[in-house]
């Protein structure tokens, strides 16, 4: 089952609210997480939280997702048996990246959208899965750094302008064209599948310029069959 996630970098859980809300088709059932510089929230209906926060490793995660070969990762994880079906997926892959940090993505198969923030290093770490199968959209306002499932809750923070993309829409009207980075509105931009982004909660953020997405899947890399 999909979750739907949202998140901010400078600014707390109230102004995540109106996005919690344009994310209630998800699911009604809300959790959240706030510190000082980063705040999530993420909807489930299946009993399965999309959160995940390991306080001695001072890392927290929210993600729509779905793993699949988890006794592979989780024997790699040193994960012992009878403890792996009480573990969400969420869980696995904040125990990927406290492992293998920014390469993670490159242990994980499946579906999956996701941020962990690292609240020494003030970093929030973003993956989209290699066919981009969980949607992960983003922007920039007032300094904050937004994210969210779906473009209608990146455009419900306050500040967060809906000025139309007005080149995108008439390409798509022309050609149907579907862009990997661009969406209808100019502020909102989508992380490509197979890509990761790292964004520093101490240095100002323009989804346009800077940072750039880090490419983590290459079709050639992928094992062979039989």
């Amino acid at each position: 089952m999909a979750a739907a996630i949202c998140g901010a970098l400078g600014a707390g859980k109230q102004s995540l609210a109106a996005a919690q809300n344009a994310l209630a088709g998800y699911g009604s059932a809300c959790v959240e997480w706030a510190g000082d510089d980063a705040a999530f929230a993420g909807r489930r209906d299946d009993g399965e939280s999309p959160l995940h926060l390991d306080r001695e490793a001072g890392l927290v995660a929210v993600a729509d997702a779905r793993i699949d070969d988890r006794d592979a990762l989780c024997d790699t994880l040193g994960v012992p048996r009878p403890q792996r079906p009480g573990i969400a997926d969420v869980e696995l892959i904040l125990r990927a990246f406290a492992k293998w940090g920014a390469d993670c993505p490159r242990h994980l198969l499946g579906d999956y959208a996701f941020c962990v923030w690292d609240t020494a290093k003030r970093e929030l770490f973003c993956a989209r899965d290699h066919v981009g199968a969980r949607p992960f959209y983003h922007a920039a306002a007032n300094g904050r750094f937004i994210f969210a499932s779906a473009v209608e809750a990146v455009l419900a923070v306050p500040d967060v302008p809906d000025a139309l993309d007005e080149t995108m829409v008439a390409t798509h009207l022309g050609s149907a064209m579907v862009s990997d980075t661009r969406t209808f509105f100019r502020a909102v931009r989508k992380l490509p599948p197979g890509h990761a982004l790292t964004v520093d909660a101490g240095r100002p953020f323009d989804p346009i310029v800077t940072p750039k997405p880090q490419r983590h899947w290459f079709p050639e890399h992928a094992p062979r069959l039989p």
